[in-house]
């Protein structure tokens, strides 16, 4: 059964994102509801460096049909961080986004969320403070800041190294490729400054009504991990001040 071309279901749901983006408080959500089996994020971590591009292929699709599996309600859902080197890179999934999202669809997913995050700065600093950390989401109101060091010519993401404003560029182009890429398909797109940040519950609903399921309440359970101002949480916030000021992405800049 797990290895059937197509899964069984017909209300199959694929989430992308960066990460650093509310995915988890939204997924959290959708796995409380009874209508919902919620898998996270499925290929995080995995590593299969030793496989050919066939048997990567195969790992994918087997992986998938059998989350699918592990608990039968009406929908079932998972996340991929969908930049290249991350989720999709050659020591994980090991293939394109077109590819990959071809796959999807021939396994019977008809239905693509996207989780955006437009202030790239954010995620980057949330990203570097999860590392020094070793901690990724916090239960309890975050008190005092963990400021860190940005390396503005070699920002740490995913399995690779960038200057920060390549790595911004590379945002944009594989969010709009993924944006063309899903246009035709039936789509949700998030923004997590708008229906995240305040509240989670609005981004919830949006997903349920997308779903046509009907919501139910449901608790908030994790807390913003830096609710500080850059200047609190990036030691050489000067040297990323000047890198940005004059680009595209300085209202970045602004948005404490």
């Amino acid at each position: 059964m797990y290895f059937m071309s197509k899964l069984l279901r017909d209300k199959n749901i694929a989430m992308f994102h960066m990460g650093r983006c509310g995915s988890t408080v939204v997924g959290d959500m959708l796995n409380a509801h009874p209508d919902c089996t919620w898998a996270s994020e499925l290929f995080e971590g995995k590593k299969n460096l030793a496989l050919s591009s066939t048997e990567k292929l195969e790992f994918v699709k087997s992986t998938i049909q059998t989350s699918c599996y592990s608990q039968i309600t009406k929908f079932y859902g998972f996340e991929t961080k969908y930049m290249p080197s991350t989720h999709l890179s050659e020591d994980c999934i090991g293939i394109s986004l077109e590819e990959y999202v071809s796959l999807l669809r021939n396994l019977g997913f008809s239905k693509f969320i996207v989780l955006h995050r437009k202030n790239y700065l954010r995620r980057i600093i949330s990203g570097e403070v999860g590392r020094q950390k070793g901690q990724w989401h916090s239960t309890q109101e975050v008190k005092n800041p963990t400021p860190v060091k940005l390396d503005i010519n070699a920002i740490r993401y995913g399995n690779t190294s960038h200057n920060l404003l390549d790595l911004f560029h590379s945002f944009d182009e594989n969010y709009h490729f993924l944006q063309n890429l899903i246009s035709k398909d039936n789509n949700l797109f998030i923004i997590y400054e708008d229906d995240i940040f305040e509240n989670p519950i609005k981004a919830y609903n949006k997903v349920c009504s997308f779903l046509e399921i009907e919501p139910i309440p449901s608790e908030i359970n994790l807390k913003r991990t830096n609710p500080f101002s850059y200047q609190q949480m990036v030691h050489n916030f000067g040297e990323v001040q000047s890198l940005l000021e004059n680009t595209s992405y300085g209202w970045m800049l602004n948005s404490d």
